[in-house]
């Protein structure tokens, strides 16, 4: 399951390590993407009032996969976007847990 944070802030914790907070707007579970065995990574609590809206990954990738709207050159940006968002996830997780 991946979540749009449209309002609001959120804890991650990653189980070892800082927890973090994330504010809206913001894209979650976009890690599990990343993870070779697709496993929940983190735990995410709402810090007080949140909006956040949840959808199915395994959905969002064959829509973009299929759509006839979106370019091969589109695809491939949108990818990157989310190897850069989870590539910035980790290095905070990282700096904040040493």
């Amino acid at each position: 399951t991946g979540a749009i944070l449209i309002e609001g802030d959120l804890t991650v914790d990653p189980g070892e390590g800082e927890i973090i907070t994330v504010s809206a707007p913001n894209v979650l579970g976009e890690m599990q993407q990343f993870n070779e065995y697709g496993q929940r990574t983190a735990t995410v609590k709402a810090t007080g009032y949140a909006t956040v809206l949840e959808f199915s990954w395994h959905e969002f990738v064959e829509q973009v996969k299929n759509a006839a709207q979106i370019s091969d050159q589109d695809r491939i940006e949108i990818q990157h976007a989310f190897q850069e968002l989870v590539g910035d996830r980790f290095a905070r997780f990282e700096a904040e847990s040493d």
